[in-house]
């Protein structure tokens, strides 16, 4: 399939789901110093042009899209 075909898509008016806007994010290495991160926490790595992004399996399992900045280059996740 070349194109896409709108009449198969199930388009609706609302997002289901509420996206995880990400203001403020911290090293890696902290999040494991505070607790907040464990060594059997799952977890997403996204690889980015300004760096590399962690994100909280558990944190998506609920919004399955996270958006924000990272050194003034936006980024987006679905998952």
């Amino acid at each position: 399939m070349t194109e896409f075909d709108v009449s198969r898509a199930m388009l609706r008016n609302k997002d289901i789901f509420l996206p995880f806007h990400v203001k403020v994010t911290h090293p890696l290495r902290e999040a494991f110093a505070r607790g907040d991160v464990r060594k059997n926490t799952a977890v997403l790595l996204v690889e980015h042009k300004a760096g590399r992004l962690t994100l909280l399996t558990q944190q998506m399992i609920s919004h399955h899209i996270a958006e924000g900045e990272m050194a003034g280059q936006p980024w987006m996740v679905v998952f």
